[in-house]
């Protein structure tokens, strides 16, 4: 089952809350609650976020070596190693 955003965004919530009561600094407070509410209105799934093409050529560029991954937690989801691929094609 995919996390959805409102989840990911659950977490740093959560985070923020156990830093104040840690007492930490509140501008680290803060930015894990703007990172919260970011992550809630960002209009796509951040569970499925590909690397974009521009990033993938400019990695190239700098010699970055990057790892072609399926995030496959069963064996029916092992098609989805062809959105890695396409990626690294187009780098």
């Amino acid at each position: 089952m995919p996390v959805t955003n409102d989840q990911i965004a659950g977490v740093f919530l959560d985070m923020a809350a156990l830093l104040e009561l840690k007492g930490d600094i509140v501008f680290k407070i803060r930015a894990y609650q703007r990172a919260a509410r970011v992550i809630e209105q960002y209009p796509e799934a951040l569970e499925r976020l590909d690397l974009k093409d521009v990033h993938a050529m400019r990695a190239r560029d700098l010699g970055v070596n990057l790892v072609i991954d399926t995030d496959s937690h069963t064996a029916a989801f092992l098609g989805m190693i062809r959105f890695g691929v396409a990626v690294a094609r187009r780098g």
